[in-house]
């Protein structure tokens, strides 16, 4: 008995220093988790996923033969990453790592992730990297021996079961707070729906439209635009109610425009919203299997559809938007067609529309994709629209950084307004039968209710749900069109905007739902659900 023992203290004494590198991570991870994780629960779920996480990371150390320095520098930081991204969205979002991020993460291309972390690193952040990357410091002085234990059998059993009976345990019991288990699971999902969604929405024509017809065929050149903005939320839009002139060249046109005053988006989240806004999908049907999307709905009611987009279209896969957009007649990718790889503010959409109205196509829809007011706000903006830099505004979260921002995000809202009233004059200007109509993916919270800026399902607040929705109708189209003041109340999830557009471009097919259009007789409110079945409006 005192043999084996004493070979116990002996392998523990040869392999304390590696241990303890492995085994930093973790006491950084449960001295962070003690002020950030509230749920008991979670907390002791969170801490043992992580310590079965130095199990593994240590028995494949010791599995390996060759390059012993390299091994353990490589693991360390593959397991250093995982603690910082656990900790990452503890600190920036107050929950745990989610599928949802992963979703994103895959829809995310290099220049997001960039303005990201450009945007959220925060000294929290630089420290806990910091503090993490610290103990490589102390690699280089490692003396590496040959042991009789590394080539132990027993041994070899002993580290590979410890492996096994531990993946086991995290895919049983913790395959949730687990960040690979996350990923893998997330991944298999999304791969799953990328096919089904290339398969539905990339060919010009969908079988899931049926019986389509123009319920007013109109023997004249036709024009629509749908401006899809980013991250644009009513809060600081003046047409809302804002204290701020953030629209003074809309609401020069106040009279001209239908503005919806209560309108939201169904997540707070581009990739989420886009794929409910522009196809079937929504919360009572989030995975149809039989769906379609907008474009392909404007192509086969007769139109030649047009996608210009400011966002770059690849990320690790194509995007939702780029798999929709592919159904367009013609695409243009300002940003990276032209650009390369500078920063491009949404007037280089301008001479494209250009050339898209001179076009000889009779009828056309032309969907236009912005940067918006996405973060970093002060790259969104040219600086002869830096017209709130000095304002002090009085906030509920008050702080020179929080000023800036704010600043910064109302003089990316004064852009955007620009932006928005040059497509309406160069729509006015073909003197056809027209009509534009705006909204935003979703909104953004800049430290309107919470000590936070910018946008997250896990802690959303109306400021990130509550967006604009605008129609502007041409003279020719007011005739036809018949909006009265009473819908502009309307309650209204934009989940449900295929049926609508439906309505703005008089398209009538078997699939169409007349009671979720906001501009219909036959509207009928129903609950604005979000997230998992939570009612907006009783929350």
């Amino acid at each position: 008995m005192q043999k084996p023992i004493k070979r116990i203290f002996i392998f523990i004494n040869r392999y304390k220093k590696e241990g303890a590198l492995i085994l930093y991570p973790f006491l950084v991870f449960l001295l962070y988790s003690i002020f950030s994780i509230n749920n008991t629960k979670q907390f002791i779920k969170e801490n043992i996923s992580v310590a079965i996480s130095c199990a593994i990371i240590f028995s494949l150390f010791q599995l390996i033969k060759n390059n012993k320095k390299t091994a353990l520098t490589l693991l360390y930081l593959f397991f250093a990453l995982g603690i910082f991204i656990k900790i990452s969205f503890y600190i920036l979002y107050g929950t745990k790592f989610s599928s949802s991020a992963v979703f994103i993460i895959f829809e995310t291309n290099l220049f997001e992730a960039y303005d990201f972390l450009e945007f959220y690193m925060n000294s929290k952040l630089i420290l806990l990297l910091i503090s993490l990357l610290l103990p490589l410091v102390v690699l280089p002085f490692f003396k590496w021996e040959n042991t009789v234990y590394r080539n132990s059998r027993i041994l070899k059993l002993f580290f590979i079961s410890v492996i096994i009976s531990s993946g086991i345990l995290i895919f049983k019991k913790f395959k949730t707070e687990h960040i690979l288990s996350i990923a893998m699971h997330s991944y298999q999902d999304y791969r799953i729906v990328k096919k089904q969604m290339a398969f539905d929405f990339s060919e010009n024509i969908s079988p899931n439209i049926q019986n389509i017809k123009r319920s007013a065929e109109l023997n004249q050149e036709e024009i629509h635009i749908v401006v899809i903005g980013e991250s644009t939320t009513t809060w600081h839009m003046q047409l809302y109610g804002y204290h701020k002139e953030t629209n003074p060249l809309l609401t020069e046109i106040r009279d001209e425009l239908f503005i919806f005053d209560s309108v939201i988006s169904p997540h707070t989240h581009t990739i989420l919203s886009l794929e409910k806004m522009l196809s079937y999908s929504n919360y009572e049907n989030q995975k149809p299997e039989r769906n379609a999307s907008i474009v392909q709905l404007a192509n086969q009611a007769g139109f030649t559809s047009y996608w210009i987009s400011n966002q770059r279209p690849i990320g690790f896969h194509e995007s939702v938007a780029t798999n929709i957009a592919k159904a367009a007649h013609k695409k243009y990718f300002v940003t990276s067609d032209e650009y390369g790889t500078q920063e491009v503010m949404d007037e280089a959409i301008l001479p494209v529309l250009d050339q898209v109205l001179k076009e000889p196509a009779q009828k056309k829809v032309v969907f236009i994709q912005l940067i918006g007011t996405h973060s970093p706000y002060y790259k969104r903006y040219p600086t002869e629209f830096a017209k709130f830099d000095n304002d002090i505004d009085d906030l509920l979260f008050p702080s020179k950084n929080a000023q800036k921002i704010r600043n910064q995000y109302d003089n990316a809202v004064l852009y955007n307004d620009f932006i928005v009233r040059s497509f309406i004059e160069k729509l006015r200007n073909t003197n056809t039968y027209s009509s534009l109509v705006y909204f935003s993916d979703h909104g953004e919270d800049v430290f309107d209710t919470m000590d936070f800026v910018g946008h997250n399902e896990y802690h959303a607040t109306r400021p990130m749900y509550e967006i604009p929705f605008l129609i502007w109708l041409s003279e020719h189209s007011k005739n036809n069109l018949f909006i009265p003041s009473e819908f502009l109340k309307r309650r209204y999830n934009a989940e449900d905007f295929i049926h609508s557009f439906a309505d703005l471009l008089s398209i009538d097919f078997d699939e169409k739902e007349s009671t979720r259009s906001l501009i219909n007789l036959d509207y009928k409110k129903r609950i604005r659900w979000i997230k998992e079945n939570i009612d907006y409006d009783n929350q």
